[in-house]
């Protein structure tokens, strides 16, 4: 497997969250937030709120979008399923995958040391809270194999995903 050394902005558009306004309006949405799911990948609670305006088509989660937190980022949420129409607060990254690259791929890179280690980099590595912006995410280096491999890589990760959720229900 030859790797090729890439920024995540150029496989992946990085997508920010909105605010709950706590209006009352004809829009409603899940809303995620960063204990909204657990380090097993599991969705724990959703709350929902409504906005007096639509919110953008492009801020709408979509199966097969990675959820990252912005605040200590060590392990993502991939979208399998949706309850329905879906927005993320402004403590979480959606990172939606660019055509030629397996979504479950990159979820998989957000568990590893070597991205890890650079957005520890990036945000500060002695700060007790670790942060990071957009602009430092779309930065981060990342292994970008064939597709094909990727998509290997990625459906290997969702078995050990399962099998972990699998064995934390007994």
């Amino acid at each position: 497997m030859v790797a090729q050394k890439m920024r995540l902005s150029e496989v992946a558009d990085i997508i920010t969250g909105i605010t709950n306004s706590d209006v009352n309006g004809p829009f409603q949405y899940f809303y995620y937030q960063p204990n909204s799911f657990s380090e097993s990948g599991t969705v724990v609670e959703l709350s929902k709120i409504s906005r007096n305006e639509p919110v953008s088509e492009r801020q709408l989660i979509r199966i097969g979008d990675v959820l990252v937190k912005r605040l200590n980022p060590n392990f993502p949420l991939f979208i399998s399923e949706l309850l329905g129409e879906s927005v993320i607060s402004t403590n979480l990254y959606v990172i939606r995958a660019k055509s030629g690259t397996a979504p479950e791929y990159l979820a998989f890179l957000f568990e590893q040391s070597s991205v890890l280690i650079q957005i520890a980099q990036f945000s500060g590595a002695n700060s007790v809270i670790k942060a990071i912006s957009v602009n430092k995410l779309k930065d981060v280096m990342i292994p970008v194999l064939p597709f094909e491999q990727q998509e290997l890589v990625g459906k290997w990760w969702n078995l050990v995903k399962r099998r972990k959720q699998l064995m934390a229900s007994y």
